[in-house]
């Protein structure tokens, strides 16, 4: 495939006499896609895919109040609200309709947006579409069905609780935007509500990936272009100056300690730049953190890191592992080591392995129709259709620059574990600056 041979070039590039020339990367390019304003006022977007055996029928629908890798309640318990039957169907008739296609609807919740997907032959692809969208502007909002969902909600809760990685992951998101997160059961008034308020045909999406796609209403090609994703900066409001650690005592990490930080640049940045450092980083197992900890220190499996998008052009690094408890201070000082490092020296070598792992991971994406349609899904939520991002020619100093934006960002760092020398441990691992509070697990 041309990325992969285009990833392989710049490896052996980088060894050659001729490395030292910058070098001219191609861009991260996106299928084109046909976009639509229909007669019923949705936005469609359709893509063939030929290697596609069954076509991904998803609905995207936008709300305010998103998040990464943050459910929120209000959007758990109305989609499930919405999924408990129609003006048209019953439940059962609903649940028939999806073995009826041999697939269930798949439901994401990304703060207060939600996604739904229903993977069909390509010849139920029409009704396939028809159904979503009739669970999403045609809900029955039963009140005879809610308190029942409002037990299941609880129970969810109650496993994020009891979850040392989800409980840090919103105490780090809490401590970095600035906003609380805490657990709540919305009333049916505020559930019906919030669906009338959002899910309208102004904020819903419907995709169509696969073979033989087509419409089922009248509908053209949009006048005005969606927002493109561009490679430049874009200067974004910042809670600016936070460096915070969070050492949580967590019955439940016995045998390990875990680590989570949360980076935010310094100002917007394309999704290439974002994904480049993470490559750069710890995003695979021959980024510059991940072969320290691992092959260097085995005080861990690995810390991974990857980039999750909480705007238009505004990304969160996400880096995490589990961590042997007695190096937790070595762990805490290779971070923040190997990503000022980064962010202070010139690499080749180093920036040709980011900028290939990048291709790579590009390029598997394109070719896996789930992760495919999860970035297109996701790219929708902020009003950003993929496009092309040109890659810049000088590989090691653009890296160190990208790096620099990150380490001087704003980072929440939450360590869960257990054990008298914890806050100790992490107090001297810690860069001057940072503020630690010693919080027990919460419990609501």
């Amino acid at each position: 495939m041309k990325l992969i041979l285009i990833a392989v070039l710049l490896m052996s590039a980088c060894c050659t006499g001729r490395a030292a020339m910058p070098h001219q990367r191609e861009a991260l390019r996106w299928p084109k896609f046909e976009t639509y304003e229909c007669s019923d006022g949705q936005r469609r977007l359709l893509l063939e895919r030929s290697s596609a055996r069954l076509t991904r029928v998803g609905i995207v629908v936008r709300a305010p109040g998103l998040y990464a890798g943050i459910a929120g309640d209000l959007a758990w318990l109305a989609t499930r609200y919405a999924l408990a039957g129609t003006l048209r169907h019953t439940k059962a008739e609903l649940d028939e309709a999806q073995n009826e296609f041999g697939s269930l609807i798949v439901t994401q919740m990304f703060g207060n947006s939600v996604i739904m997907w229903l993977d069909v032959l390509p010849e139920d692809s029409d009704r396939a579409a028809a159904l979503l969208l009739e669970v999403v502007r045609e809900p029955r909002l039963d009140p005879e069905v809610f308190d029942g969902l409002t037990g299941r909600l609880s129970k969810r809760q109650e496993r994020t609780r009891q979850s040392s990685s989800s409980m840090a992951y919103r105490m780090a998101a809490s401590a970095l935007s600035g906003q609380q997160m805490p657990f709540a059961t919305p009333s049916r008034e505020e559930v019906v509500a919030f669906i009338k308020t959002n899910w309208i045909p102004n904020n819903i999406s419907l995709v169509q990936l696969g073979q033989h796609v087509r419409l089922d209403a009248e509908c053209t090609a949009p006048k005005g272009a969606l927002i493109e994703s561009t490679p430049e900066r874009v200067a974004l409001s910042r809670t600016s100056g936070v460096r915070k650690a969070i050492v949580v005592q967590s019955p439940s990490n016995t045998e390990s300690a875990y680590v989570l930080m949360l980076i935010r640049p310094q100002h917007g940045l394309p999704a290439a730049d974002a994904d480049l450092f993470s490559q750069a980083y710890s995003g695979n197992p021959g980024s510059a953190l991940f072969k320290k900890v691992r092959r260097e220190r085995s005080y861990s499996y690995g810390i991974w890191s990857v980039t999750e998008r909480v705007g238009t052009a505004d990304y969160w690094l996400k880096v995490d592992g589990e961590i042997k408890p007695e190096q937790i201070d070595l762990a805490l000082k290779d971070m923040f080591t190997v990503m000022h490092d980064l962010a202070t020296s010139d690499n080749s070598s180093r920036a040709a392995r980011a900028y290939s792992s990048l291709l790579w991971q590009h390029s598997s994406m394109l070719d896996n129709d789930t992760a495919f349609s999860q970035e297109l899904a996701d790219s929708l939520l902020w009003g950003v259709m993929p496009g092309s991002t040109p890659l810049p020619a000088d590989d090691a100093r653009h890296v160190r620059d990208i790096a620099r934006t990150f380490y001087d960002g704003d980072i929440v760092v939450v360590i869960a574990g257990q054990g008298d020398t914890l806050e100790d441990k992490v107090r001297k691992s810690l860069p001057e600056g940072f503020s630690v509070e010693v919080v027990p697990m919460p419990s609501k």
